[in-house]
């Protein structure tokens, strides 16, 4: 194998730089000493990193110390952690969603675990680099920033040092504790995810469930819409899954998410949003679940996705195959459990949701008559009575439903109990259920 030429850069220090040499070793070893002895018994993770980066901004008088967590597949980047110095304006909330592909000096150090070191931001400014000028909005005059490890992308930051320009050792020596800390605080949020966690979702695997809300799980957890914390985020996962079938352009989803909103940049604005869901979801999945293909997103067809919806469907369609009432009722009840509440009911409002929304409702209702038919026809009236009177929380004027529920308390016995029902719901009755019910009661008809 050839051997791989390497350039060599020998840097003749002046008396000054010398001795700002000799100061850096003194401050690197006290500053490392202080950091072990005020944390090491500490096991609040972030109280860690962002004590951290507290000492980092005092090393090198910074004006700003912060991590960039990074997704290299969207091209975006976004400040998780910052400190800053007094009288120094905080930048976080600034730079969220950065379009690395202004900043490539960044990909390069990633990809070669190089530090970046600019003294002077005004050098890149020559060449009419893009990053002169994103730097610049973010009033940086001077920056030094070394990569963290491959499993989590990013950088560890300080901006506007002023002294020890020149140094990035300290920060790369760091560098791993936060990688730990971070991988740490992942795993502590991946664990609490996992509690309650389906015991059958296998590797590759991932379960995507709608009715009551969106939640997602996977092998290593399962996140709630409130955890997932954006609407939009959940109007993505669901526009995608409902067409996953076919790659969808930045528009076509721009056009759903933002339908009342002209957007100029589809690009920009979508792949925002898709960066924000996958570095939430990282926590609780080892393969994207949304993916870039083409310029386009469609949910990653390398996982096995499974639905409560489909489900939902799958059992709807084997109870109609079967052809006695014992056959059917297992199918009833996995069918039924399956429907906690209306399909993403946190979307009720939205347009596009609400002809899913009832075609899921109408199986769901359709599945629970044919149920209460079989099971009068078996003679279970507590059985009719429970499931009618669950299902008019969802149908409250539902004339079948109320039918069932009369019936079914007067054939138990419960007399004065159905009567009541009947006449608080009377009114609601087909003619012939009308007459059904009075020769119950043994009324004029």
């Amino acid at each position: 194998m050839k051997a791989e030429k390497r350039e060599r850069l020998y840097i003749v220090l002046e008396p000054e730089a010398s001795n700002e040499a000799q100061v850096y070793i003194e401050e690197f070893e006290r500053t490392i000493r202080t950091i072990e002895c005020e944390l090491l018994a500490s096991t609040d993770t972030s109280h860690i990193i962002q004590e951290l980066l507290r000492h980092v901004g005092m090393f090198y008088k910074a004006d700003r110390a912060y991590i960039i967590e990074v997704d290299w597949d969207m091209g975006l980047g976004s400040n998780t952690y910052e400190w800053h110095t007094d009288g120094v304006f905080p930048q976080k909330s600034d730079r969220q969603n950065m379009d690395l592909e202004q900043l490539p000096l960044w990909k390069s150090a990633f990809v070669n675990k190089s530090p970046i070191i600019l003294e002077h931001i005004e050098n890149l400014h020559t060449s009419g680099s893009q990053e002169y000028i994103l730097l610049k909005q973010y009033d940086i005059t001077a920056l030094i920033a070394v990569p963290l490890n491959k499993k989590l992308s990013g950088f560890l930051c300080v901006d506007n040092p002023k002294r020890f320009k020149r140094y990035s050792s300290l920060l790369q020596a760091l560098s791993y504790v936060v990688t730990v800390e971070l991988t740490e605080l992942q795993l502590l949020k991946a664990a609490r995810l996992k509690q309650g966690i389906y015991s059958k979702v296998a590797e590759q695997e991932v379960v995507l469930n709608f009715f009551g809300g969106l939640e997602i799980v996977t092998p290593m957890g399962q996140m709630s819409e409130d955890d997932i914390k954006s609407t939009l985020g959940c109007k993505l996962i669901a526009y995608l899954y409902l067409n996953r079938k076919r790659t969808l352009t930045a528009r076509d989803i721009a056009d759903f998410i933002w339908p009342n909103q002209p957007v100029d940049n589809p690009n920009t604005a979508v792949k925002r949003v898709v960066y924000r869901c996958r570095k939430t979801l990282s926590c609780i999945e080892q393969t994207p679940l949304i993916v870039s293909v083409g310029g386009g997103y469609e949910l990653n067809r390398d996982l096995i996705i499974r639905s409560d919806t489909t489900l939902l469907e799958q059992y709807y369609t084997k109870i109609r195959g079967l052809t006695t009432p014992y056959e059917r009722m297992e199918i009833y009840r996995k069918a039924i459990v399956l429907y906690k509440e209306a399909f993403l009911p946190n979307h009720n409002h939205d347009q596009w949701l609400m002809p899913k929304a009832s075609y899921y409702h109408l199986l769901f209702l359709d599945m629970v008559k044919r149920c209460l038919l079989d099971l009068y026809k078996l003679e279970m009236h507590i059985e009719v009575y429970r499931l009618a009177d669950y299902t008019l929380a969802y149908e409250p004027e539902d004339n079948e439903l109320n039918f069932h529920l009369v019936e079914s308390l007067f054939r138990m016995n419960a007399t004065a109990p159905a009567y009541q029902h009947y006449l608080n719901t009377k009114g609601l009755y087909s003619p012939e259920q009308e007459e059904k019910l009075k020769k119950l009661f043994r009324l004029p008809t």
